[in-house]
C-alpha cells in the first residue's frame, strides 16, 4: 500500500497475484541508492495472513482484512480479523470484527472514507457472499448484504458517482452484475457481461466507463482475448476490441492520456501448461482498439 508519506508498506505474503507499483522516477545516484531505496523493518502484523486485502485510508493508515493462515503441517485456516497499520508509529493494532474475512476478499475505499469489504464467511462458504462496511472513525464493521448468488472472483470498481460495480462472470451463464450504493448500503442488479470470464482486469476509464479485459473462461482452461465496456449511464455491457494476445492474471493501468496499459499475465488453452507473457499492449478508448507496445 502506498502511504501518504511516500513510503510503501509491504505486508504478508501471497502465492499468486500481480504486484502493483507507481511510475518510475529518475534513477538516483549511487551514493543515495542505499538511503533512498533500501527496505527497513517495521512492526509485524498481529496475525499471519495470506491473500488479505490492504486498503489505504484517507487518514494515512492501512486497513488489512482477512486472508488465510497457511500451516502446511495442519490445514488452511481463515483469519477472521482485521488490523490497522499506522505509519506514524510503525505498529499494527487489531480493529473491529469483520463478518467477511475468507478469501477471495475485496476491499474498496468509498468516497466517504468508509471501506466496502466483500468476502466469504469465516468457514470459507461463498454461496451467499458476505459484505461489510468498515468505519475508520469508530473502528467497527457493519454487515451488509448478503450478496445473493455470491460474488466469487468478481471485480470491484469504484465509479465516479460513488457507487461500486461488482462485475460477475464466474458462472456457467452470464448473470447480472451488481451495483453497491453507499447511500443506502444496498446492492442492486445491473447488466450482465457479454462473456463469462473469471478474474479479468477492470479499469475505470477517464470518461467513467469500465474496461473489462481478458481473464479465464468458465472452465478455467483457456485465457480470453476479448474485452467489453460497462457504461454506468445505461447499466449495460457491450463488446469492444479484442486484445492481440489472450491473457489472464495480467495487469491493467490507466495512463495519464486516457489509454490503458495491459502487461504480462499468462496464456493457456485447453488445460495446457500456462505460459507466462512478457508482451504488453495499449487500449485506446477513443477507437476501442488494442495495439501491441514494447515487451517487458
Amino acid at each position: 500500500a502506498v502511504l501518504l508519506v511516500g513510503l510503501v508498506a509491504v505486508v504478508g505474503a501471497s502465492m499468486f497475484g500481480p504486484w502493483q507499483h507507481g511510475p518510475s522516477a529518475v534513477a538516483p545516484s549511487a551514493s543515495t541508492t542505499a538511503s533512498r531505496q533500501a527496505f527497513s523493518a517495521t512492526g509485524s502484523m498481529k496475525e499471519a495472513r495470506q491473500q488479505a486485502s490492504a486498503t489505504l485510508l484517507k487518514d494515512g493508515r492501512v486497513l488489512v482484512v482477512g486472508g488465510n493462515n497457511v500451516d502446511y503441517l495442519a490445514n488452511l485456516a481463515i483469519v477472521p480479523s482485521a488490523e490497522l497499520y499506522d505509519p506514524a508509529t510503525g505498529k499494527f493494532t487489531i480493529t473491529g470484527s469483520p463478518h467477511a474475512a475468507g478469501v477471495p476478499i475485496i476491499s474498496v475505499l468509498l468516497k466517504s472514507g468508509r471501506v466496502l469489504v466483500i468476502g466469504c464467511d469465516a468457514s470459507g462458504t461463498c454461496a451467499s457472499q458476505l459484505a461489510d462496511i468498515y468505519d475508520p472513525s469508530t473502528g467497527l464493521f457493519s454487515a451488509v448484504g448478503p450478496i445473493t448468488g455470491g460474488c466469487t472472483l468478481c471485480s470491484a470498481t469504484l465509479l465516479n458517482d460513488g457507487r461500486v460495480l461488482l462485475a460477475r462472470g464466474a458462472d456457467q451463464f452470464p448473470q447480472p452484475s451488481l451495483l453497491f450504493d453507499p447511500s443506502t448500503n444496498a446492492f442492486a442488479t445491473t447488466g450482465a457481461m457479454t462473456t463469462t470470464r473469471v478474474e479479468p482486469t477492470a479499469t475505470l476509464l477517464s470518461d467513467g466507463r469500465v474496461l473489462i479485459a481478458g481473464g479465464l473462461d468458465i472452465t478455467l482452461s483457456s485465457t480470453l482475448a476479448s474485452a467489453e465496456l460497462y457504461d454506468p449511464t445505461t447499466g449495460t455491457f457491450s463488446p469492444t476490441g479484442s486484445m492481440a494476445t489472450a491473457r489472464g492474471v495480467q495487469t491493467a493501468t490507466l495512463l495519464s492520456d486516457g489509454s490503458v496499459l495491459i502487461t504480462g499475465g499468462e496464456n493457456t488453452s485447453g488445460y495446457n501448461t500456462p505460459k507466462s507473457l512478457d508482451s504488453a499492449e495499449l487500449y485506446d478508448p477513443k477507437t476501442g482498439t488494442f495495439s501491441p507496445t514494447g515487451s517487458m
